[in-house]
């Protein structure tokens, strides 16, 4: 299993997990470092965006893992490696976010140690909540 950084090439193998990534968008976020996916020989496996809130507070908005291969440690693996790109950069804390009617994504953020820190309510088209959630980058 390899996670990197995204590169142009890797846009069609990255679009089953992000069906509203754009040729521009996709441009964008490899350029900006933004974009890790999890490889596992020459198959895309995992697609993790990191997005900046402000510019300047680091945000994972979307993690994604073939459904085949799901609680097997890729989605661990790919924040893993963007914990260690953002302490590398200095960072102190992530911020993520789940819907309040996703239980196993709530599952999955308090095992890799968030803690909740705010919600917004009627962001999403169901009428759920937007939980965000906090994680401290130890240096």
């Amino acid at each position: 299993m390899n996670i990197q950084l995204a590169t142009q090439s890797d846009y069609e193998s990255c679009l089953p997990f992000d069906k509203r990534l754009t040729p521009e968008l996709f441009t964008y976020l490899t350029e900006q470092e933004q974009l890790f996916i999890a490889r596992e020989g020459e198959d895309t496996v995992g697609y993790l965006r990191l997005e900046y809130i402000w510019y300047k507070i680091p945000y994972i908005s979307w993690i994604n893992v073939r459904e085949d291969l799901r609680a097997q440690g890729i989605g661990r693996k790919l924040f893993d490696h963007l914990y260690e790109f953002l302490k590398k950069k200095n960072f102190t804390f992530l911020l993520s976010s789940f819907q309040d009617n996703a239980d196993k994504s709530q599952r999955w953020h308090k095992k890799m140690g968030f803690y909740h820190c705010g919600k917004i309510a009627g962001l999403n088209e169901d009428d759920s909540h937007e939980i965000f959630c906090k994680l401290d980058i130890k240096s």
